[in-house]
Formats: structure tokens, C-alpha cells, sequence
């Protein structure tokens, strides 16, 4: 371990022309020992895969053809037993003893054979054999030399009214029997032979396979084709050793041979190929070849660049980044302990002393800024301090009543309640439900000075009206709307409006909050310079005209961030009218009573 640690310190101290020196050799070493034989060893494995992959997805193109060219011979085997006409001609044993009726059926069968047959490429030749010796033949393909010894045999296995596939002397054959549609006695048999070119019909893929051939589950091959120069005919002798399953592949290391096969759906034979791993390999030598070359080349370039740029710069480099990147990433950074002597280690002393500067000022003017929002709220929302109010308006309240004047004393209680709520009653934060008492209580106190002039209407959900909202952020709305909306004004009209926000059905976190009045608006100039001064993000709370809005608008930014707040419409001589969006919170809090002191 000391031995280590010493290594260690002795290469941290080496000056960057060394260390330079250093690396360049161990790297030709690396290369030399390593790079051939791994480059070897990943370009044949991933050749090799990639031939396997492909030659597997073309024998299975094969494969499914096949059954649909032997599906197909099915189905017209099954339309020769069904046809009315072919069943009464094998039927009738009184064929045989006129030759006349011999020809007529003959020739009747023939009609019915090419008929059922010219929808099939791979019919080689069609044979009915009746009762007492009656055959007939229909060659499909006349070129084809008609072997009636060949069918006769075949007929004579045949056994089942099933179709069954067998092969003879390389030809492949379909045989099943004909049985009384009414006792299911044998009265015939059908022998169908199929071309020999049943595994050529897939050009494609038999031009980019080797030694194809059909095998039976046995191992015995059924048919083969091979016209490749240079090429063997398949051995299936290992064949069904080496099968695991209905689709696969193995090596043949004895004859080198990569062998892939894939069963025929709806017989029991396989496709096999056998590809020589030579010919795989062939590809094999030659992208090593060219990787050695380009091996070289970069090698060559390697050692150019590592002779310009000192490569011990990449590892300092580096850790000064990791450093970087944490550092922005979490505003804070652990520097391990540093026992570098060259300039890196000059450099990350600098670096470690400068992030733990400002790491102290971040939280220093995080605290203050913490701070000065705390004083910001407690001071928007204690710009009253009617405290010492109270011990009057009780003063006021009992002398109303003992003069018998009510609407003062009510009025008393209204404008204690609301400066009960300014003074700290709520802290901060109440239910929708209780800051619409606070409007309640407002709208009361404002409507014994305005009378009928004045009309309030309210909407609102009573689902919001458990909802969390900030103490006095409505009332001042409703304020603004009494005194600059409707003013002067005859008559006028002023909603409030609690409600839920829904999107597409679907309830979204947002309790919106309305104000309007149909008082005498404001002209678009305007509008659009209040529209700026909620949209400025100041600090310090406005004592200037329209200052609840404001006021307000500053609020909710400081409590839930620049996403939410006050949105303002207006048109002059029509209405004017401000919405508020905040986050829908249920208060879980005790409402308390917001009648006034002295009720």
C-alpha cells in the first residue's frame, strides 16, 4: 500500500512534459498487446450474429411459402374429393367395361382436373384410381414425363382419408383416400405428386441461402437444392441430433457449418441450410483487414496529438468541471482534500476558496431576502393598527344604543370586525368561507352610506368555501371597486364571484376569485399603465392610487410565486373587472367568529 501511495505521489509531481511521455508509452503498449485481438474477436461475433440473424429470417420466408404452396395442394386435393362429378365417376364401377364411357370419363375428369388446377404452380401430375383398376391421370405439366408405375405405388400405401405427405425417389407426394359419402367406405384414391421446383419459387430468398433442403423429422432429406458452384449437397446426418426445437441453429464444428432450420407449419418436415463458416468468414477477414488499417492510422494520429497536447491536462480538467457542474448543480461543493504541487493544484486551491465565498453569501442574502419578505407581508397586511380604536368604538357603540340610532351601532360592529382581521386575528391565512364575511361586512357598513345605489351580488361555490385564501385579499378588491368604480355614479352594481376552475371536465388546483362593476371603467391608456405596475415586480408595498390592487397583486406573488394573481379588464363607461387565480388548498384551520367586538 505504501509502495502504491508513493507511485502515486511520485506521478502527481512529475512535471506535464513527463507525465506526457509517460501516458504515450503506455498507450502504444495497450494497443499493441490488446486492440488486434479484441477487434478480432468483436468484428467475427458480430458478423457471425448478424448471419445467423439473416439466414434464420430467410429459411423461415422459405418455410412459410412452402406451407402455403403444400396448403394450397390441401385444399384442391379437397376439392377434387368433394366434386360431384369426379365422386360419380370413381363411384361407378360400370366405367371400366365400355371403353366408350371409359374416354367420357376420362375426358369429363380431365375438365375437372385442370380446372381445379391451374390456380397452383408446384402440381406436378393428379391421379384418381377407382374401383376394379379404373385410373385416371391428368399431367399438369406436360413437359413432365408421367411415371404411372410411381402413382400406382403410392396408391397402394395410401391407407387414410386424411391427407398424408410422402416422398419417393425425390419427388413429394400427396395421398389420401375416397370414401361413400354415405357408408365411408373406400371407393378411390388421390395421388397428387408436386414439382420439384416447390423450394425455387423463392428466388429471392434461395439466391442468398446455401445447400437447402427439405428433411424429414427423422433426418432423412426429402429434397435438395444446390447450384452453387463449389458447394456441397446438405448432410442432415446430425440434423436431428443437433435439433432443439421446431425453429433454431447450431454450429457444425466437425464440418464447419453453421446449419439454421425452420419447420414447414402443417407437415412434419424442415428446411434445413448449411452454411460453410468459411464463406462467413471470408467477410470476416476482410473488415479486419480494413480495421487494422484504420487501427494504424488512428494509432499513428494518436501518437501525433498526444506529442502536441499533454494528455495529463484531460484528468485536472475534468475534476475541475466535476467541481463546476456540482457546484451549479446544488450551490455547494466538497473539494477533497488537495496535495497537487503543480499549477492545478494552485488552480483548485483558488477554486475551493472562491465557491466557499460565495456559498456564504448565497445564504447570507437568501436569510436577508427571507427576512425582508417576512416584513414585506407583516407590513402589507398591518398598514392599520386599529388597536387602539377598539376602546373608542365601544365608546361609540354604547352611546349609539343609548340614543337609539342603530344604524350607527351597526356600522361600529361592521368597521370592528374588519379592523379585528387587519389587526391579526387571522394569521395570514383563512377559509374562503370567512374572508367573504369580511366582504359581507364591508358591503354592510358601505350600503348604510350609499343606500340603494349600491347593490352587491355574490356567487359563490360552496365547495370553495373551505378553500385556503390570504386574509383581506378580496375586501380590498370590493373596495377598489366602490371607490373608483362606481363613485359618483347614480346607481351601480358590483359581483363577487368564487369559483372552482375546471378545465375539459376535469377539476384543476385553482380557485379563481371576481370582482367586477358596472361602474364607469377605465379608458384603455390606463388600463394598459395598471396593467405594468402589477406586472413590475417591486418590493416595497404602493401607497399610491390604486394601492389595494397593487398591494394585492404583491401579495399573492410573494406567497405563491409570479404563476398566479390579478388579471384586469375594463372598458370606459361600461365595467371594470379583476380576477385572481390562487392554488386550491383546503384550510384546515378553525374559523372564528367575525362579528365585531361589541354585538
Amino acid at each position: 500500500m505504501r509502495v502504491k501511495q508513493n507511485i502515486s505521489k511520485l506521478f502527481a509531481d512529475l512535471k506535464i512534459k513527463q507525465k506526457s511521455f509517460l501516458v504515450i508509452i503506455f498507450i502504444i503498449i495497450i494497443h499493441l498487446l490488446f486492440g488486434v485481438f479484441i477487434n478480432s474477436a468483436l468484428i467475427r461475433k458480430i458478423i457471425t450474429d448478424n448471419t445467423v440473424r439473416y439466414t434464420c429470417d430467410l429459411l423461415l420466408n422459405v418455410s412459410s411459402r412452402i406451407s402455403s404452396q403444400f396448403a394450397s395442394v390441401v385444399n384442391i386435393s379437397q376439392n377434387i374429393i368433394y366434386d360431384d362429378n369426379i365422386y360419380n365417376i370413381v363411384r361407378n364401377d360400370e366405367i371400366a367395361k365400355d371403353p366408350l364411357t371409359y374416354y367420357e370419363a376420362q375426358k369429363e375428369m380431365d375438365a375437372v382436373l385442370k380446372k381445379l388446377a391451374t390456380s397452383n404452380e408446384v402440381l406436378g401430375t393428379i391421379a384418381v384410381f377407382g374401383r376394379n383398376d379404373v385410373s385416371y391421370f391428368y399431367n399438369v405439366d406436360n413437359n413432365r414425363i408421367l411415371d404411372e408405375t410411381a402413382f400406382v405405388k403410392m396408391a397402394r400405401q395410401c391407407s387414410q382419408a386424411e391427407p398424408v405427405w410422402v416422398t419417393s425417389d425425390g419427388t413429394i407426394y400427396l395421398c389420401r383416400e375416397m370414401r361413400d359419402r354415405d357408408t365411408f367406405a373406400t371407393i378411390g384414391k388421390l395421388v397428387i405428386s408436386v414439382k420439384s421446383t416447390v423450394l425455387e419459387i423463392n428466388r429471392f430468398e434461395m439466391e442468398n441461402l446455401y445447400n437447402v433442403a427439405l428433411v424429414s423429422k427423422e433426418g432423412s432429406q426429402v429434397y435438395s437444392s444446390n447450384d452453387r458452384k463449389g458447394t456441397e449437397n446438405v448432410d442432415v446426418a446430425g440434423f436431428r441430433k443437433n435439433m432443439s426445437g421446431k425453429n433454431g441453429y447450431f454450429f457444425d464444428r466437425e464440418d464447419r457449418n453453421l446449419v439454421c432450420f425452420a419447420m414447414v407449419p402443417g407437415t412434419s418436415w424442415s428446411v434445413v441450410t448449411h452454411t460453410p463458416l468459411k464463406i462467413i468468414y471470408e467477410s470476416v477477414n476482410a473488415v479486419l483487414l480494413i480495421t487494422l488499417l484504420f487501427e494504424f492510422i488512428v494509432l499513428i494520429f494518436v501518437l501525433f496529438i498526444n506529442t502536441v497536447f499533454v494528455r495529463s491536462l484531460v484528468a485536472p480538467i475534468e475534476t475541475m468541471i466535476d467541481y463546476i457542474a456540482a457546484f451549479e448543480r446544488n450551490s455547494t461543493v466538497e473539494i477533497k482534500d488537495n496535495s497537487r504541487k503543480d499549477e492545478f493544484g494552485f488552480l483548485i486551491s483558488c477554486f475551493k476558496n472562491m465557491t466557499d465565498r460565495i456559498t456564504f453569501l448565497i445564504e447570507k442574502v437568501y436569510k436577508e431576502s427571507i427576512y425582508r419578505k417576512n416584513a414585506q407581508l407583516k407590513t402589507l397586511q398591518s398598514q392599520v393598527n386599529p388597536h387602539f380604536l377598539y376602546n373608542t368604538l365601544e365608546i361609540i357603540n354604547w352611546t349609539a344604543q343609548m340614543q337609539n340610532v342603530p344604524q350607527i351601532s351597526d356600522m361600529i360592529c361592521n368597521l370592528a370586525a374588519l379592523f379585528g382581521a387587519n389587526a391579526g386575528k387571522m394569521n395570514s391565512i383563512i377559509s374562503v368561507g370567512r374572508e367573504i364575511d369580511y366582504v359581507h361586512k364591508y358591503c354592510e357598513t358601505i350600503k348604510i352610506r350609499y343606500g340603494d345605489r349600491l347593490q352587491f351580488q355574490y356567487l359563490c361555490q360552496e365547495e370553495c368555501m373551505a378553500a385556503a385564501i390570504p386574509c383581506l385579499i378580496i375586501q380590498p378588491l370590493v373596495e377598489n371597486a366602490v371607490i373608483h368604480g362606481i363613485g359618483k355614479h347614480s346607481k351601480g352594481k358590483i359581483l363577487v364571484k368564487v369559483s372552482k376552475k375546471s378545465q375539459m371536465g376535469i377539476e384543476a388546483e385553482c380557485v379563481t376569485f371576481l370582482v367586477a362593476d358596472n361602474g364607469c371603467g377605465m379608458a384603455k391608456s390606463k388600463l394598459d399603465a395598471l396593467n405594468k405596475r402589477l406586472a413590475e415586480k417591486e418590493e416595497d408595498f404602493d401607497i399610491g392610487k390604486h394601492s389595494g390592487l397593487i398591494n394585492v397583486q404583491r401579495r399573492l406573488c410573494l406567497l405563491y410565486g409570479d404563476g398566479y394573481g390579478l388579471t384586469i379588464k375594463s372598458k370606459e363607461e361600461a365595467y371594470f373587472c379583476v380576477t385572481g387565480e390562487i392554488p386550491f388548498r383546503v384550510w384546515e384551520g378553525v374559523d372564528e367568529d367575525v362579528s365585531g367586538p361589541f354585538d
